[in-house]
């Protein structure tokens, strides 16, 4: 959800009236994620657990109906593509493989996933373990609940000038087993408690096929 500001609103457009009418926009549900220091503003996440929000289709129909009205940012229409040029730049001084995430209300998709080097060993790994020759499989990087929740948690909390949350992540992947989810296993750094737990992870990956 955008900031809102604690001040008056002004009256519903006639427009926006009949739209509301078909939504029930009464006692939604919604979480507090942030309040300013001189408390005048907060911001509000949807809170979703089993159906659709109402507010978040509720907007979805309001821009719907009012595209001819909407005017888009300035710098897009300067520079038509900058967001994807400036992301191609950035992620030629990658080293590692990143997953470029967009965010929509309280949604996350993965966009794209880049790298500095052409040929990225586990970008490799990721396409032989997908059925299509053309996508890559992200289940190595995804599968353990503790990392995803982990980067869930940091995405819904930080903001631009915040500083990178890191997490190190430890993978095993067996190409010869042909069921994914047996082939791949990964684990947190703090989920391997000592150097010794560590060195015997990866060991073992490197003795029944790969470690990352």
């Amino acid at each position: 959800m955008s900031v809102i500001p604690f001040r008056k609103s002004p009256s519903v457009t006639p427009v926006a009236q009949k739209i509301t009418s078909s939504f029930d926009l009464k006692s939604l549900p919604y979480e507090v994620m942030r309040i300013n220091k001189s408390k005048t503003m907060i911001n509000l996440r949807v809170y979703v657990e089993k159906h659709q929000h109402m507010g978040r289709a509720f907007f979805k129909a309001l821009i719907s109906k009012n595209r001819s009205k909407l005017t888009p940012d300035e710098y897009a229409l300067m520079i038509p593509g900058l967001a994807k040029g400036l992301r191609n730049i950035y992620s030629q001084s990658l080293t590692i493989p990143s997953l470029m995430v967009q965010t929509s209300g309280s949604r996350y998709k993965f966009e794209a996933i880049t790298s500095g080097i052409l040929k990225d060993k586990l970008f490799t790994v990721m396409k032989q373990l997908s059925d299509n020759k053309s996508q890559y499989n992200l289940y190595p990087l995804l599968n353990n609940l503790q990392a995803t929740n982990a980067i869930t948690a940091s995405l819904k909390k930080m903001q631009v000038d915040d500083t990178p949350t890191v997490e190190t992540l430890y993978i095993a992947i067996n190409l010869e087993n042909e069921m994914v989810d047996q082939s791949v296993t990964a684990k947190l750094l703090s989920e391997l408690e000592s150097p010794m737990l560590q060195r015997i992870f990866i060991s073992r990956a490197l003795k029944s096929g790969l470690f990352f």
